[in-house]
C-alpha cells in the first residue's frame, strides 16, 4: 500500500486513494516518520461548511455542490493542512490480536497504523485479519 507526502495536494491525495482502492493512507516524511493519515472522510469534510456538523439533515439544500471548493482551489492546498484534525488510528507494534480487534471494533476502525519510535512500520486492515487469520487459520 502507498504512502502520502505532506506536501501533496488534495487532488494528488485523492488520486492515490483511488489508485490503491482504499479509504485511508498514511502520511510520512522522507524518513518514514508517521505524521498522520488522510482519509476520504477528510477530503469530503474539507469541501463542506463547518456548520454542517451541527445539522440533523440537509434536505432543504437542493443546489449545493459539495465539491465546488475543490474546483475553486488552485492546487496550493497541501494535505499537511488537514493533518491533526482528528486522531489517527495508531496501534503499538506490541499489540496483541485481541487489542487490535478491540480497537477496530469499539472505535469502528477499518485500518490501524503500526508505529514504532515514531516511524510507520506496518498497516493492519480488517480484510487482512479475515484473510490471514480467520480464513487461512
Amino acid at each position: 500500500i502507498g504512502c502520502l507526502s505532506p506536501e501533496m495536494t488534495l487532488r494528488e491525495a485523492a488520486i492515490e486513494l483511488h489508485k490503491f482502492h482504499t479509504d485511508s493512507l498514511p502520511v510520512v516524511d522522507l524518513e518514514r516518520n508517521f505524521l498522520g493519515d488522510i482519509s476520504c472522510h477528510d477530503l469530503f469534510a474539507f469541501g463542506l461548511p463547518r456548520f454542517f456538523c451541527k445539522l440533523r439533515t440537509i434536505s432543504f439544500m437542493k443546489h449545493m455542490d459539495p465539491f465546488e471548493k475543490y474546483f475553486r482551489i488552485d492546487g496550493s492546498v497541501r494535505i499537511k493542512s488537514l493533518l491533526g484534525r482528528r486522531p489517527s488510528p495508531v496501534i503499538s507494534q506490541d499489540a496483541t490480536l485481541m487489542e487490535i480487534i478491540f480497537e477496530m471494533t469499539t472505535n469502528n476502525r477499518q485500518i490501524l497504523y503500526v508505529v514504532k519510535d515514531g516511524k510507520l512500520s506496518g498497516i493492519i486492515d480488517r480484510y487482512g485479519i479475515i484473510d490471514k487469520i480467520l480464513i487461512a487459520g
